[in-house]
């Protein structure tokens, strides 16, 4: 992986009139680490990144790292939205006919109908308030498409959408 600079550096070649900037953490949480190593690794790049959200000194956190990192930092230095008790990690899609968001992109295995409902909501409001879609359609991914098809959880989530 990479260092800072050549982060830097190809960051500026994706957005090259943006003026990023780097700051120093005096350590990582890597791939191999365990997710609770957020907790006690207070300097952890992840953590810093998190803590400058929140002080409102960044607008955003990206990170192609440890994605249970990423969620445990995320919750512990920012905490969650009112209302929502799992956060999803988001994905933007490029489809033949534009963009879709995509809410929790496999980061739970164990969800319940609620989170699905609650993630639907999330994904709707970034839709119409960042992308500007005024009447976004929400989706449900399941195995198929025929009446009674999919998990029971599925299908309770249907109905509550």
């Amino acid at each position: 992986m990479g260092g800072a600079v050549e982060t830097l550096q190809e960051l500026k070649k994706i957005i090259p009139n943006h003026p990023f900037e780097i700051v120093h953490a005096s350590s990582v949480v890597s791939m191999e680490d365990s997710v609770s190593s957020v907790r006690t690794n207070k300097d952890a790049s992840i953590n810093v990144a998190f803590r400058l959200l929140k002080e409102k000194k960044v607008d955003a956190v990206v990170s192609p790292g440890h994605s249970g990192a990423f969620m445990a930092s995320a919750l512990l230095n920012v905490g969650r939205l009112p209302g929502i008790v799992r956060p999803a990690l988001t994905a933007k899609i490029p489809t033949i006919s534009g963009e879709v968001i995509m809410l929790d992109i496999g980061a739970n295995v164990d969800c319940r109908p609620e989170y699905l409902v609650q993630w639907a909501r999330m994904g709707a409001t970034y839709c119409k308030t960042v992308i500007g879609v005024p009447n976004p359609r929400i989706g449900l991914l399941s195995n198929a498409s025929e009446e009674g098809k999919g998990t029971e959880m599925l299908r309770q989530v249907h109905e509550l959408l």
